[in-house]
């Protein structure tokens, strides 16, 4: 089975001609032969994401043998954030959290702001996904294996494994860390890949492609060319992040 643990649905509101409903995923992962995918909405929901997350639910709600849904939360909205959170949860069913400390602006480490909610995760058994590129002082590999160790119970996945700038350091970070994986959206190098399951084991990679934009075709496909060991592959494209959610393969 292949899950995909990043993909956007609806709508983007900075003005971006972007949109994916969950038909349009859906047909993309037919084509890319992907069973099931993580879905949550667009961080430029600033003020909206309550909407945003109606939204998703929908989505499964229409689909749920295929998506799975993950809450987005801004962490300046402080208790509505929380609130938010806990409403995904328990009355929406989520599976997860996804964070975006570029775009809304704070580090993934601020403890008195972040603090709480991965409490909050702590106490739902949820894991936390969070953009983690390179080029953003607010989601380094250090900020994510401070918040790995504070919250060691807290499954916390690197998007983007620090792509391009810190993929070296997310790589170490998430070998020291037991609950820090690393998803592999946007790292094109095959040897990346390649070196990454080497040093860190196949284990803590997780298969995610990023849409709307890239081809899931072509990112299935990457994994298939970097790692050829049947066993590994299988971890990397769902065995891994079904052990996260307990959900079966």
């Amino acid at each position: 089975m292949i899950i995909d643990v990043h993909n956007h649905v609806g709508k983007p509101d900075r003005g971006l001609e972007v949109w994916q409903t969950p038909e349009k995923l859906i047909a993309e992962m037919d084509n890319a032969g992907i069973d099931k995918a993580i879905i949550f909405g667009f961080p430029e929901y600033s003020y909206n994401i309550p909407d945003n997350n109606d939204y998703i639910f929908e989505s499964v709600k229409k689909y749920p043998n295929r998506l799975i849904g993950f809450s987005y939360i801004n962490p300046w909205h402080r208790e509505h954030a929380l609130k938010e959170l806990e409403r995904c949860v328990i009355k929406l069913g989520f599976k997860g959290l996804k964070l975006h400390p570029a775009i809304h602006h704070f580090p993934l480490n601020a403890h008195s702001l972040t603090d709480s909610i991965f409490e909050k995760c702590s106490k739902f058994k949820i894991p936390i996904i969070s953009h983690g590129q390179g080029d953003c002082h607010n989601c380094t590999p250090a900020q994510f294996g401070d918040m790995a160790e504070t919250f060691p119970d807290v499954p916390l996945i690197m998007a983007h494994m620090g792509f391009w700038q810190n993929t070296e350091d997310a790589i170490n970070k998430a070998k020291k860390y037991a609950n820090l994986y690393l998803d592999t959206t946007m790292i094109n190098n095959v040897e990346t890949i390649r070196k990454t399951v080497d040093i860190v084991g196949a284990e803590k990679l997780l298969f995610g492609t990023d849409t709307p934009g890239p081809s899931m075709q072509v990112e299935v496909m990457k994994i298939k060319v970097a790692v050829s060991d049947q066993k590994k592959r299988e971890l990397i494209f769902g065995g891994n992040i079904a052990r996260i959610l307990k959900i079966k393969a």
